[in-house]
């Protein structure tokens, strides 16, 4: 049984997007998790990872920004070279995006336009009658 956890974070850094031997993308982060207000704030930093499309796509968010992180926990393990046997929690994201809450989103990209109206019932017009002005089924 996976409980899913979100998180509302800063990366810390920009995302580190990598490829497996068999060419899967995988990405790791770091995102800083704040609570509390004014003088009562605390901070803490969660390791992510993520895979496929969703490691390409959040390699191209810029470090500092806001996103909001779904997944699972995972205990990561290893021994060090020493023999010294570690571990540590990470989360693996199954969702991931920018938060707009206190931003807007920043694209280089051209605004979307909603199509001209009469377009739109000319395209209609043209798939719903046949040359006799009658339906085509």
């Amino acid at each position: 049984m996976s409980s899913n956890i979100t998180m509302v974070g800063r990366l810390t850094a920009p995302p580190e997007l990598r490829f497996a031997k068999s060419g899967t993308p995988w990405a790791t982060f770091s995102i800083a998790v704040t609570r509390g207000r004014d003088d009562d704030k605390e901070t803490s930093f969660f390791d992510c990872k993520c895979f496929g499309a969703l490691a390409e796509n959040i390699s191209e968010i810029p470090k500092g920004t806001r996103v909001i992180t779904d997944g699972y926990l995972v205990q990561e393990k290893w021994e060090t070279k020493e023999g010294q046997k570690r571990s540590k929690a990470v989360l693996m994201v199954n969702d991931a995006g920018p938060s707009i809450r206190f931003e807007p989103i920043v694209s280089d990209g051209p605004a979307a336009k909603r199509p001209d109206k009469e377009a739109v019932k000319t395209v209609q017009e043209a798939f719903t009658t046949d040359d006799n002005g009658e339906e085509p089924f």
